[in-house]
């Protein structure tokens, strides 16, 4: 599900997912950085590898990939295993102004290169939207296109070849936009308060 806005507007968004859900639910919105600070006193946008390697040892977490020289990988991971189960405890809680290196069709921030203008909503400990504005540069995207290849190749992992359409597109020229795309099948799970997704799904992936 798509809902083309402007631009980000929690409050637009918490208003849908509340109606979805049937009930009014307070939102705050804290950046990613904050919640690494927060959670495992980690600035995200300057730490390093080794850092948080340690951080993973310390709450006795086993990356699937230990060894690798990844920092976005050892970010998510520590993100989705350590942080993302305390959020939304009693709030729809965004997070925004993720990395950069994390957000390749988003526009960066105007304020601070280092993040991009993207966010996700939690509640319950649940992912349940994931948005950005949308970049509309041509070059910048073939940029990252090649930076992403590049990253590949100094991890030993084959070329993979990159949308030459969305470029020739972006090229035409794109509009200014942002996209939200919401969890469906997680707002209902929620909504009917139940344990597992698969109880909600048409065609679970145990029914496939």
């Amino acid at each position: 599900m798509a809902i083309f806005l402007d631009c980000f507007d929690p409050d637009e968004v918490a208003e849908l997912v509340g109606t979805l859900l049937q009930t009014k639910i307070e939102t705050e919105v804290l950046s990613y950085q904050t919640v690494f600070l927060q959670y495992l006193n980690i600035d995200p946008l300057d730490t390093s590898v080794t850092e948080l390697q340690q951080c993973a040892d310390q709450f006795g977490l086993v990356s699937p990939d230990k060894d690798a020289n990844d920092k976005d990988l050892f970010l998510d991971f520590l993100m989705s295993h350590q942080i993302q189960p305390q959020l939304g405890k009693n709030k729809l809680t965004f997070i925004h102004e993720y990395p950069a290196s994390q957000c390749a069709f988003a526009e960066l921030s105007a304020e601070n290169t280092q993040v991009a203008q993207r966010f996700e909503l939690f509640y319950r400990g649940v992912e349940l939207a994931n948005g950005y504005q949308e970049l509309t540069d041509a070059k910048e995207q073939q940029h990252r296109f090649e930076a992403h290849n590049q990253k590949r190749a100094q991890q030993g992992k084959p070329y993979v070849s990159w949308d030459q359409n969305l470029v020739n597109a972006l090229e035409q020229g794109m509009p200014r936009c942002s996209g939200v795309a919401l969890g469906v099948d997680r707002l209902i799970q929620l909504a009917r308060n139940v344990k597992n997704i698969e109880d909600v799904l048409a065609f679970p992936f145990n029914r496939a």
